[in-house]
């Protein structure tokens, strides 16, 4: 099967949680949510877009770094 190619760039969505009980109200990944802030980092989203629908990696924001990819638990 080929590669599905992008239909867009991908987007980066960043939330701004301060306390850890936030993240039990919007976050997709609460756990992750939770992680982010309690290293002084945001929740965030990259979602790429394909023909078959979105893909979204989960991780952390943190200026100037970017964006980082965090491990799910399983």
């Amino acid at each position: 099967m080929a590669k599905e190619e992008e239909i867009s760039k991908p987007l980066l969505r960043v939330w701004p949680a301060f306390r850890p009980e936030e993240c039990e109200d919007w976050a997709i990944l609460p756990y992750l949510c939770k992680r982010c802030i309690l290293q002084g980092k945001q929740y965030a989203q990259k979602i790429f877009f394909y023909e078959s629908g979105p893909y979204r990696l989960h991780g952390c924001y943190l200026e100037p770094e970017g964006f980082i990819l965090e491990e799910e638990e399983k």
